[in-house]
């Protein structure tokens, strides 16, 4: 019966780590996210734009804010 309860538990462990990795993979969870303390915005760093990596290449919400602000800058611009 112990040895039944230990294979247990180790399952459950096992498939908590795999439930986190693939969380961190795809991009949906990152323990380090609010503390960027940089006051330039969010992933800019010496003026240059910088992407946290997702499963399939960059995160599409950063980009996309990204984008919407060069998009605004540049109406400001054409003025």
């Amino acid at each position: 019966m112990v040895r039944l309860g230990m294979a247990v538990v180790f399952f459950l462990l096992a498939f908590a780590v795999i439930v986190v990795a693939a969380l961190m993979v795809t991009g949906r969870w990152n323990p380090a996210n609010g503390t960027e303390t940089d006051p330039r915005g969010p992933g800019q760093i010496d003026g240059r734009v910088r992407f946290d990596v997702a499963i399939r290449g960059y995160r599409m919400d950063q980009v996309d804010e990204v984008i919407a602000e060069l998009q605004a800058k540049v109406r400001q611009l054409e003025k």
